[in-house]
């Protein structure tokens, strides 16, 4: 008979066994409730809450471009931002201060913010201005009941070295029911995403 049957046929381990399973039993419920109570560390369980899940907003319905959203985006490019002064240092002219002045009732948001009427029209905005054309490329990167966002492709008049430039416009559509009218709430350089280019190649 090898060791481990002599072992586990031995009376006088058959009589202790019964108290050793005891003690193993008894300190691993000890060790338990030490970890159990002196962790004091964050719980990664969700706690359970009886308060209804958050759902998120559902995406905004998608609707066709309004008329009049699209004329009010030609009249902001075309009163401040083609403006004809080509030193943003000098003092408008009379004609670019009556474009501005056009352009002041179609803007809002960040374009007005902190900026005064007077600052306005002496051409103290935060418009980043371009010498576009009459025409530009224009595409939609989303249409909603409230509000839009283009994205122009604007190309520089004739005599000016300027190179071709994506612009971002947001739009919002503001005012009491029965009274709301679409404003420009941003403008700003758009740059198109930059493309690894292998040197391997």
């Amino acid at each position: 008979m090898n060791l481990v049957q002599d072992l586990f046929t031995s009376r006088t381990l058959n009589k202790w066994l019964p108290w050793i399973a005891c003690a193993v039993l008894l300190a691993g419920v000890i060790a338990f409730v030490a970890v159990r109570w002196t962790n004091t560390a964050d719980s990664l369980s969700t706690p359970v809450s009886n308060q209804p899940a958050a759902v998120p907003k559902p995406e905004p319905k998608s609707v066709k471009v309004p008329h009049e959203a699209s004329q009010v985006a030609a009249k902001f490019i075309a009163n401040a931002v083609a403006l004809d002064f080509r030193n943003r240092d000098a003092q408008p002219s009379a004609a670019d201060r009556a474009k501005l002045a056009k352009a002041w009732k179609i803007s809002g948001g960040v374009l007005k913010q902190g900026t005064s009427y007077k600052q306005w029209l002496n051409g103290d905005i935060a418009v980043v201005p371009y010498p576009a054309r009459p025409h530009a490329g224009l595409q939609v990167q989303y249409s909603h009941k409230n509000a839009i966002e283009f994205i122009f492709a604007l190309l520089p008049k004739k005599g000016f070295k300027t190179k071709p430039q994506y612009f971002l416009m947001d739009l919002s559509r503001v005012g009491p029911a029965g009274e709301k009218r679409w404003l420009v709430t941003y403008w700003a350089p758009q740059s198109p995403p930059s493309v690894l280019i292998d040197p391997g190649r």
